[in-house]
């Protein structure tokens, strides 16, 4: 199985490309997305100054205060992880892309080398379920291992178009969801 997920430079040099388009767009949606969670939080500052300043100048109470600071702070804090979780997303999302693109090359010779607790971490990003009925294991490969495994077991060629037929179905490459990342990252 191992040696069908394995690709050839062809194949190794298309991902190259393609994860090149994935991470440009992804920097992009990050680029906006923390730009505006810190414009957010920022006003949440410049609010929770304003009632600080409310509150020394006996303008609003101190239950009134307590109460609208600790609904800012609260929101503040949620943006503040949101903006934590930005910034994190991309060391996941490269080592993730590297994984796979490692794996898309030498799968087998890897295997072969890792000690048991890597081949354990392998096998819980190459698939998603085993089972073991009368003397078979059957085991289904995550995304995108799986269409790796079918594009070589099947010989196909890559279209222009970023697709691949499988089986009557039409793969679009560019649309293919990466282990470990979610749509936010």
């Amino acid at each position: 199985m191992l040696k069908n997920i394995s690709l050839s430079d062809e194949k190794i040099n298309f991902i190259i490309s393609e994860l090149k388009k994935t991470f440009e767009d992804k920097k992009n949606f990050q680029e906006f997305s923390v730009k505006s969670l810190r414009k957010q939080v920022d006003t949440i500052t410049n609010r929770l100054y304003k009632i600080y300043l409310d509150k020394l100048d006996d303008k609003i109470d101190e239950k009134f205060w307590q109460e609208l600071n600790h609904k800012l702070q609260k929101e503040k804090d949620e943006l503040n992880y949101q903006l934590h979780q930005h910034e994190n997303s991309d060391k996941n999302f490269i080592e993730n892309a590297n994984l796979i693109f490692e794996l898309a090359k030498n799968a087998s010779s890897l295997w072969l080398r890792q000690t048991d607790e890597e081949k354990r971490k392998m096998l819980n990003l190459l698939c998603s379920n085993f089972s073991y009925k009368d003397g078979e294991l059957d085991i289904e490969l995550n995304s995108p291992f799986a269409e790796m495994y079918n594009i070589n077991r099947q010989k196909l060629p890559v279209n222009t178009d970023n697709s691949i037929l499988l089986d009557d179905n039409i793969l679009y490459l560019d649309k293919i969801k990466h282990p470990g990342l979610d749509s936010n990252q």
